[in-house]
């Protein structure tokens, strides 16, 4: 792999080995890391939660925030960044040298973003996109250190370049008088659906397309469009209250622009020679007793739909990543 070890998040794509040009996934993290790099442990600063330090970082240049199974990593910075073209995955590989693990901290420093599933006509044959984008087709730049939280570790702990580790020192020590974070009321309301009849043509365009044998499974999506949305880190602070998921990640992107992500799935893992992706299809909603999620587990189980796309996501997956393994070692 091009990173000693790489995470990818939610929402949007990218796989990187050196022995293919880029597979199409979602949002990630990839370590760039020395053997012996400044380290900072704050076991005094417990007392302050995810939230108060996610809330003052975040307004720092370049930042950005992801949680995974290894807990949650606020990095920042304005390193170099990638030119969303043909040929961006060469650029990362060069922001990229694969060394020694530091095993106490998940993320010291390295590229950090997303690739958007448009920017997969650049190493893919795709067609051209019509519709117009408010964000670009990828965002990466290269940060140089990772503050940590986790909930099964107190403290913080930063690993980095010696500029980062002051720098997170600094946001630390800056909170002590810090009061427990109250968010404003929500803002904003959906403002536009789209053309909803444009939208059930497309759905009758796909039904001929499958039924022509053309394709299997198309992604139809609608834009929702939120008039006064207020603060994004209010969004992703609320969001993650409300609905607490596996993975989440927050990135300021360049002017105004952010992306906030929140999602169960595992969408890639990638250490060392393993890599899992663990696909999620189907969904009903909470029952009020532990006996009402018993019985609408079993019928998701049974529904036969249900069933048949989440097999249909499986053998795409392992399609996907069959391309960028070895022959025979993909199993489901």
């Amino acid at each position: 792999m091009l990173g000693a070890r790489t995470i990818a998040n939610q929402f949007f794509l990218t796989v990187l080995t050196r022995s293919v040009k880029a597979s199409l996934t979602r949002s990630f993290l990839l370590d760039l890391r020395d053997s012996t790099v400044p380290m900072l442990y704050s076991p005094q600063r417990f007392d302050l939660t995810l939230e108060q330090v996610l809330r003052a970082a975040s307004r720092k240049p370049g930042f950005a925030s992801f949680k995974g199974p290894w807990g949650t990593v606020l990095t920042w910075g304005e390193g170099e960044a990638v030119v969303p073209e043909k040929g961006w995955e060469e650029r990362v590989k060069g922001l990229l040298k694969p060394t020694a693990l530091e095993p106490a901290l998940p993320f010291s420093g390295g590229v950090v973003g997303y690739v958007g599933y448009e920017a997969g006509r650049w190493c893919e044959r795709m067609p051209e996109p019509v519709a117009q984008r408010t964000l670009p087709d990828l965002a990466l730049w290269r940060t140089q250190g990772g503050l940590w939280f986790s909930e099964e570790q107190p403290g913080w702990l930063a690993g980095g370049s010696e500029k980062f580790v002051e720098d997170a020192a600094g946001l630390l020590e800056s909170l002590v008088e810090e009061k427990p974070l109250r968010l404003p009321p929500p803002a904003g309301h959906i403002g536009d659906l789209g053309d909803p009849v444009g939208f059930l043509d497309g759905v009758q365009r796909i039904l001929s397309f499958i039924e022509a044998g053309d394709c299997y499974q198309a992604n139809l999506s609608r834009r929702l469009v939120i008039d006064n949305p207020g603060d994004p880190v209010d969004a992703a602070i609320r969001l993650a209250r409300q609905h607490p998921a596996a993975c989440e990640a927050l990135l300021s992107l360049s002017g105004s622009s952010w992306v906030v992500c929140n999602s169960p799935e595992l969408y890639l893992s990638v250490e060392g020679e393993a890599v899992e992706t663990h696909p999620i299809k189907g969904t009903r909603p909470r029952g009020r007793t532990g006996a009402e999620d018993t019985q609408l587990c079993a019928e998701l189980e049974k529904d036969e739909k249900e069933r048949s796309e989440l097999t249909m996501i499986v053998d795409m997956a392992r399609n996907d990543l069959s391309r960028v393994r070895r022959t025979g070692s993909v199993q489901a």
